[in-house]
């Protein structure tokens, strides 16, 4: 059995969606988020690497990351 080391990126995409409802911030990165997975797949599989391998462990981690 593999060990979880953070967060997926649904996981991650879960947290900016949350925090969409109440900052603008988080919605205009929901929306790019979206537009990436649906139209740049390619991009997409980066990105996901990329913030997978910041092995974020709560919300607070994601929100350090996007607003640091």
């Amino acid at each position: 059995m593999e060990v979880k080391k953070g967060y997926d990126i649904e996981e991650v995409v879960e947290v900016i969606e949350m925090l969409s409802y109440s900052q603008g911030f988080y919605g205009r990165l929901l929306d790019e988020i979206m537009y990436i997975e649906e139209n740049e797949p390619d991009k997409y599989e980066v990105f996901k690497g990329f913030i997978e391998k910041q092995e974020f462990k709560s919300p607070v981690d994601v929100v350090l990351f996007f607003e640091g």
